[in-house]
């Protein structure tokens, strides 16, 4: 009986799961006998009073009937069946019993009208006369607690006559693998070989040791039986822990926040962890079964940290309303407390403990399956990125909206995880970094952003001092030209898989992270990261179009909607994290650190081709990529080659001819940003094609991302020709003159044809006029004021979210979700609009500090460039009356001796 239940429970879930007659049948079973319900009460499965049944059948048919429940829950769920969900919500996870559960167990008529929440029965809260208000252990703890995850296996036969290794052949040969996966051994198979082999033996010896020969024959057959029930045993734990996955992770992947809510949602997710990380640490469990458990921990660690992003995320409108008491230094006074969080679930001595056993299980993995350590990499990733650091809400009413209470939790979230995985020593570093550079390919990624993660907090530099001293950054240094010939494979027009390519950019980024340290970046030039990427041939190939496939017409550029990205697109991510980590390196030791300036132009000047085709092209279509990438490219050349003085004394002196290379490389990088001021600091320009490139050609929020990154382009070329007329000195012989006095084309309305100036034109003979800088000025002015008013909309809108109507609303969450936006819930739809709200205003922000930075300049440098104009033309005009004097005086002179003879 107890066989025939397992292929019952078997046989429901194979056709709840089935698509033709999923629907049918679940709603016979549910609706008509209350199925689910009814023997979801009786979980986990155990032995009564009086009863046998094997462990390992009853494991298979508590397996069998969670993953039916799976599908139940998550069905319900979809359709919006609102009571029956929360009814079996209600039974897996409630901690206090309610008599309301067990009066309509045989009544199929009242089973939707149970609509009593999860919330209102959990955590011992007294809700009525039917809580009964003890305390109890949540049946999917109860449920975890019956899969034991020791499992043991007998050991091997003492065997005298027989050959140990040719019985361990045998057996191995009459392995077969089951319809479950295991892989058993076929007993009667065995016996017959055995026996076989025996009768074909003769000799004395043979014949009068039979007997003990046949003893050994049955203790090697009773010991493969033990093998088999061992393995079948944990097969049905195995099997018993992944349908315990499926409902939990149905339960928080379906279930809205109506029917779980937050502050629920967390506690369950903590004890689960917990309960989890307890279990697998326990030195006599087996690794065969906590191998998965890896699995559901990375699943569970993701459920939390979106929780805390929820939380931190309703708190922004509160930060912004009157109930806060702002300090004298503009930060928020939240209230005290050593919770993290909103809700205040999360207290920092559990994620301290948690974080404690997730390196103790993973420092015991370290001998087992990589796929183990790539689990737990992410999922301790998901658990250092938890604690996110609080960014201040630029207002721009005299304060930024900052909580100072959330900012000091943070300080001692990092500081509490790094003391606990300095307790772990050198031995875990070790082995993060030799998975980090020998592991296999997603180990590889997981480790690196690992070590990503925790350098972002490390301020003592203890795992830059361990990386550079144990070589691993060497190592990870010297990787990238090694791999240069896979990243070049990687921009062929149908590339090898992608492996390289997100292996590379795990690898940039944790370059990146060290740059953005003093320490760090002066770490990366002595192992020289700049030479090496000097080195590097991918950054070379860099291609002219980006031609997915043609349309109907010539030249039309249709996009592809394959997962590879195009080719132009994998080159920008082999070029933007090399650009972004020359930024890095050189804003962490500033402009004036020779050392840095020099490497990083001697790269720029290895790569001149790639800079100057960025400089020089002109894309037909805007897109954001190619304007991030003018924008990154103009700030690693305006901050290293405006102030190199390579000259040693005035240009003027005699030189030598590594320096005649190194000048016109600079006279080269000056025409191409010369050129750029009547391509892009036209601002009336660029807002007009904007407003009239549709939605399907260019997204909203690409438009923003667009102008920001023209206002970084207008803001380097600025203060690159600030830097190149101030560095040439003031006297009137050698100032350096980047402009004409000319002031018409900041007089004129129709500017477009300036754009359209070619490249040959812009020769130092014919710089660009002043007149340009002028009207750029003009025009960054008339748009400042609407922008700063669209961002008080903004941040009035966010601080009074609660009141924006269901269009509105709407409007904010229509360009992340696309579809099924009606039936979302308001409270999610809140959530998400507020995260919107809260980027737009910060890209604002960014927005309006550009345009008052180039104000600034334009004000001052265009006054500045009108007086090196007046200097140099006033040079000009005094050798001009010289050389005029001086002829009229010698003509005089040969008058008078004529006059003389």
């Amino acid at each position: 009986m107890p066989k025939l239940a397992e292929h019952c429970y078997q046989m429901v879930y194979q056709l709840c799961s089935n698509s033709e007659t999923s629907i049918s049948i679940m709603r016979y079973l549910g609706m008509t006998h209350n199925f689910f319900y009814r023997h979801l009460k009786h979980v986990p499965f155990v032995n009564r009073i009086g009863q046998n049944t094997n462990e390992k059948l009853l494991l298979n048919q508590q397996a069998w009937l969670l993953k039916s429940v799976a599908v139940e829950i998550r069905l319900t769920s979809v359709n919006r069946q609102r009571s029956y969900t929360q009814r079996l919500l209600k039974l897996l996870l409630e901690d206090v019993p309610s008599t309301v559960v067990d009066r309509d167990d045989n009544d199929a008529e009242v089973y939707g009208e149970t609509n009593q929440s999860i919330m209102e029965t959990t955590s011992g809260q007294q809700v009525g006369p039917n809580i009964l208000g003890i305390q109890v252990r949540r049946r999917i703890l109860q449920i975890l607690d019956s899969i034991d995850l020791t499992q043991t296996y007998p050991g091997n036969v003492q065997l005298d006559l027989l050959e140990p290794s040719v019985t361990e052949q045998l057996i191995k040969a009459c392995e077969q693998q089951m319809d479950n996966g295991m892989t058993l051994c076929n007993i009667h198979a065995l016996h017959r070989e055995l026996i076989s082999r025996l009768n074909a033996q003769q000799g004395p010896a043979i014949v009068g040791n039979r007997p003990r020969i046949l003893q050994e024959i049955q203790e090697i057959l009773k010991n493969v039986v033990e093998c088999n029930q061992s393995k079948e045993m944990a097969g049905a734990k195995r099997h018993a822990l992944d349908a315990w996955r499926q409902v939990v992770e149905i339960l928080f992947a379906s279930c809205s926040q109506d029917l779980l809510p937050l502050d629920i949602r967390e506690t369950i997710l903590l004890d689960l962890i917990q309960e989890l990380l307890t279990k697998v640490t326990d030195d006599a469990t087996v690794p065969e079964l906590t191998a998965p458990v890896s699995g559901i921990l990375i699943t569970l660690m993701t459920n939390l940290l979106q929780c805390v992003v929820v939380d931190q995320s309703k708190a922004i409108p509160e930060q912004l309303s009157t109930q806060y008491v702002h300090m004298l230094d503009g930060s928020v006074i939240h209230g005290s407390g050593t919770s993290f969080g909103g809700s205040g679930v999360i207290s920092a001595a559990v994620l301290t403990e948690i974080l404690r056993k997730f390196l103790t299980f993973l420092v015991q993995s370290s001998a087992g399956q990589l796929r183990v350590r790539s689990n737990l990499y992410g999922a301790l990733m998901n658990f250092l990125q938890m604690p996110k650091k609080v960014h201040e809400i630029p207002t721009l009413k005299g304060r930024n909206v900052l909580d100072s209470c959330m900012l000091s939790e943070y300080e001692k979230m990092t500081t509490a995880s790094l003391v606990v995985i300095n307790e772990f020593g050198d031995s875990f570093m070790e082995l993060v970094c030799r998975d980090a550079c020998d592991g296999h390919d997603v180990g590889r990624m997981l480790a690196l952003s690992l070590m990503d993660c925790i350098l972002s907090t490390d301020k003592q530099n203890r795992w830059l001092h361990f990386l550079n001293s144990k070589g691993y950054l060497r190592h990870i240094i010297e990787s990238l030209v090694q791999e240069d010939q896979s990243l070049q494979d990687m921009l062929r027009p149908t590339p090898e898989p992608l492996r390289a390519l997100y292996i590379y950019e795990s690898k940039m980024s944790l370059l990146t992270r060290i740059g953005e340290t003093t320490n760090g970046a002066e770490v990366l030039l002595q192992q020289g990261i700049m030479g090496r990427l000097s080195e590097c041939q991918f950054l070379e190939l860099r291609p002219e179009r980006d031609i997915t496939r043609r349309g109907d017409g010539a030249g039309d550029i249709v996009k592809s909607d394959a997962f590879i990205p195009t080719v132009l697109h994998r080159y920008r991510q082999l070029l933007f994290p090399v650009l972004k980590l020359c930024i890095a390196i050189m804003t962490s030791l500033g402009g004036q650190h020779k050392e840095a300036t020099n490497q990083i132009l001697r790269f720029v000047f290895s790569h001149s081709e790639l800079f100057t085709a960025i400089l020089r092209d002109h894309p037909s279509h805007i897109s954001v990529e190619a304007f991030q990438e003018l924008s990154l490219t103009t700030t690693v050349i305006c901050r290293t080659a405006a102030d190199v003085d390579y000259y040693g004394g005035s240009p003027y002196d005699a030189i030598g001819q590594s320096q005649l290379v190194i000048q016109g490389h600079l006279s080269r990088i000056q025409r191409q940003i010369l050129a750029l001021v009547p391509r892009y600091c036209i601002h009336d320009h660029w807002n007009k094609r904007l407003k009239l490139a549709s939605e399907n050609e260019i997204k909203e929020e690409d438009k923003e991302k667009i102008r920001l990154s023209l206002l970084e382009v207008n803001s380097n070329i600025i203060a690159y020709c600030r830097s190149e007329v101030s560095s040439t000195g003031s006297t009137g012989q050698s100032c350096n003159v980047l402009f004409t006095p000319s002031l018409s084309e900041a007089l004129t309305r129709n500017y477009h044809q300036v754009t359209e100036i070619p490249m040959a034109s812009l020769s130092a003979t014919k710089p660009p006029s002043l007149g340009l800088i002028v009207r750029h000025l003009q025009q960054v002015a008339n748009t400042f004021l609407p922008s700063f008013d669209s961002h008080q909309q903004l941040v009035h809108k966010l601080s009074n979210i609660s009141e924006l109507s269901a269009e509105e609303l709407k409007e904010f969450i229509k360009p992340v979700l696309t579809d099924r936006i009606e039936k979302l819930s308001t409270s999610y739809r809140q959530q998400v609009a507020c995260e919107q709200i809260a980027q737009m205003i910060c890209m604002k922000a960014k927005e309006l500090a550009l345009k008052y930075c180039i104000l600034i300049k334009l004000k001052r440098y265009s006054l500045y460039f009108l007086f090196k104009i007046l200097i140099k033309t006033n040079t000009n005009i005094r050798k001009q009356m010289k050389a005029s004097v001086e002829k009229t005086d010698k003509s005089h002179f040969m008058k008078v001796q004529k006059i003389e003879f």
